[in-house]
């Protein structure tokens, strides 16, 4: 029998250490003002993440809001609405999309912050 090795899926370990006061400090700024879920950060992020991928809106969501934020966009049958790859396409968000009649597309990740990268289509 040959000896399995743990593959991490992803070490934010790195992460923290290198952005550790900043997180905190956001973290005791938004606890401070009880504004952790769609307070002034999240509005601040969606108006840089819109102004970086150049589009004229962007909306910050989890998983459960993808639908709502769909019908609040009124995306269009035409529109492809973009997700994570991890998402896979017969996943919740692929549904939601799905069911305020856009289509669902997935856009890759990028390697070094595992998030959507806004050059790949």
């Amino acid at each position: 029998m040959s000896a399995v090795t743990a593959v991490p899926f992803l070490d934010l370990s790195t992460a923290f250490k290198a952005l550790e006061a900043e997180w905190l400090e956001t973290i005791r700024a938004s606890g401070a003002k009880g504004s952790f879920i769609l307070g002034p950060q999240t509005v601040e992020f969606e108006k840089e993440f819109a102004n970086y991928v150049g589009v004229k809106h962007a909306i910050g969501v989890a998983n459960a809001p993808i639908h709502w934020s769909c019908r609040c966009a009124r995306s269009a049958s035409a529109r492809v609405t973009r997700s994570s790859p991890h998402r896979g396409p017969s996943s919740p968000a692929a549904e939601s999309i799905s069911i305020v009649g856009a289509t669902p597309g997935v856009v890759d990740i990028r390697p070094d912050t595992y998030c959507l990268d806004p050059t790949a289509s």
